[in-house]
């Protein structure tokens, strides 16, 4: 029996190219997964494809040029990609990939390339340190309906939050420590991208997460400046 190990890592992912057609098809995906729009198909789907795709397309295409680098592409990809690459040379024993939500590689993709491989146990690790359903349980479900389609499947470790995980913390702190003392600012600002609210009011646990995540820093840091909590989103 194929004793082969595995490691996916999973991200957002961003559309094919910084063009209005590229970052159509890529909204159209991403805002089409009722885990990032909670409103019934039949209501949303005129909405997305009549009014906020036509209305926001362009503006978001002007925001990914921005930050779109003409030899390595997607900020998010190229990062995600050398994540991959150092985890798999500290890693030698196991088959590490990346995939994405909503962009290629697609998920279902780098899943049938392990299948391929024979790798009888897979871990995956969404790069979303706290837990919200609409990130982190997405991932869980495309996985979940890949395997439904499949007579056998690998054991899967599936990662859901690590957001006070003690070496995340230590290597967080490190950086904001060495950031403080080479900027000396004059407070210390904790940002985390943001989800709707009726999100939270209705069970999601990303704020209190988040709320995790910025306690340990504090206790780690013992900063003498003063200190906030903020979401970088208005959503």
């Amino acid at each position: 029996m194929s004793d082969k190990k595995g490691v996916l890592l999973v991200n957002l992912g961003s559309p094919a190219a910084p063009t209005a057609k590229a970052v159509k098809v890529y909204l159209s995906q991403l805002l089409s997964d009722h885990r990032m729009v909670s409103l019934p198909s039949y209501l949303w789907q005129p909405l997305l494809h009549l009014f906020f795709l036509p209305l926001h397309t362009a503006k978001f295409a002007r925001r990914y040029r921005q930050v779109w680098d003409d030899q390595l592409g997607s900020p998010l990809h190229y990062y995600t990609k050398r994540q991959a690459m150092l985890l798999q040379a500290v890693l030698p024993d196991y088959t590490v990939r990346y995939a994405t939500s909503y962009s290629s590689p697609s998920i279902n993709s780098v899943l049938s390339e392990f299948e391929h491989e024979r790798i009888s146990s897979l871990t995956v690790i969404p790069l979303y340190p706290e837990y919200s359903t609409m990130t982190v349980g997405a991932i869980h479900t495309a996985i979940e309906h890949f395997y439904a389609q499949r007579q056998t499947m690998p054991d899967l470790h599936l990662v859901s939050d690590y957001s006070d995980f003690e070496p995340y913390i230590t290597a967080l702190a490190t950086k904001i420590r060495n950031a403080v003392k080479r900027i000396k600012p004059d407070c210390v600002l904790f940002s985390y991208h943001d989800i709707p609210k009726h999100y939270a009011d209705t069970g999601d646990p990303y704020k209190a997460r988040c709320n995790r995540t910025t306690s340990a820093l504090l206790r780690r840091l013992n900063l003498i400046m003063p200190c906030f909590q903020s979401y970088q989103s208005q959503f």
